[in-house]
């Protein structure tokens, strides 16, 4: 799954105002999970669910559950479940517009994305945009991403980097020359901590614009910050090859034939392959 929010935080909190006997299943439940054991939650979630408890704690934690096994219909139903009593809830309707994106109900995203009260959060602005990207509107959905980065350029953003959403930016800009796309990479490359998926589409970028000091520079800090630096070394190893910088080529091809590094094989490849 990719970006689902999990309550458990606020659970322990609210565990010290349930009703000890009625919710003795769903306590259980909960220690279940934190030592590993989701069969054995699911099991005394469904007891508790199966004598009446409906409050949303129970509703939220069995569905989170039910979606790490992949079951996204009767997470979905769980979220629907309580939304007929907490229509607003940000976070259910996150995690349930989550679901929509992954199966591509374009129906139920505009049906739950009138629900988010504020039309300028983070929520209802990214609903918009996979509303965009799965109907293939593609400019639609880069005029909504290009608003959303200027509007918070300034600000930390509420956007997890990760491989799908940046597989959506690759596909709404397969022209690179789109000079906005650079300024989007950039805003993401300085408020996500976890860059990993990110470095190496973002360096390629940047050579494209020829600017490959930039390139070495961002690379090289991973190199010093990261222990899995293997495929940031191919990547800059291909920096190297496009400016014509022959030496550093040559002692990065060197560390990558000679040490014990993993990498991806097929990015070496095709790098061997370019500077033959």
């Amino acid at each position: 799954m990719k970006n689902f929010v999990l309550c458990l935080g606020f659970i322990f909190v609210a565990c010290t105002n349930i009703n000890n006997k009625k919710d003795y299943n769903f306590i259980k439940g909960l220690n279940a999970y934190e030592n590993g054991n989701k069969v054995e939650a699911l099991k005394e979630y469904k007891i508790a669910y199966s004598k009446g408890i409906r409050k949303p704690y129970l509703l939220k934690e069995m569905a989170y559950v039910y979606i790490e096994f992949g079951d996204l219909e009767k997470a979905r139903n769980l979220y629907i479940e309580i939304l007929e009593k907490e229509p607003e809830n940000e976070e259910v309707l996150h995690n349930l517009l989550e679901i929509f994106y992954e199966i591509k109900d374009i129906k139920n995203i505009e049906k739950y994305s009138k629900n988010i009260l504020n039309k300028n959060s983070d929520l209802y602005i990214k609903s918009q945009f996979n509303l965009a990207y799965i109907k293939n509107d593609y400019n639609l959905a880069r005029e909504i991403l290009e608003n959303m980065f200027l509007i918070k350029r300034n600000d930390t953003l509420g956007i997890s980097c990760n491989k799908y959403f940046l597989n959506q930016i690759k596909t709404i800009y397969k022209n690179r020359e789109n000079d906005k796309l650079l300024e989007i990479l950039e805003i993401l490359y300085n408020n996500n901590k976890d860059k990993q998926d990110l470095i190496g589409y973002y360096s390629s970028v940047l050579v494209e614009k020829n600017q490959f000091n930039k390139a070495e520079e961002i690379l090289m800090k991973e190199v010093l910050e990261r222990d899995d630096i293997g495929d940031i070394l191919v990547d800059l190893a291909d920096v190297y090859h496009q400016n014509n910088e022959q030496e550093k080529l040559k002692n990065i091809m060197k560390i990558l034939e000679n040490q014990s590094i993993t990498y991806n094989m097929n990015k070496y490849i095709l790098l061997k392959n370019k500077i033959k």
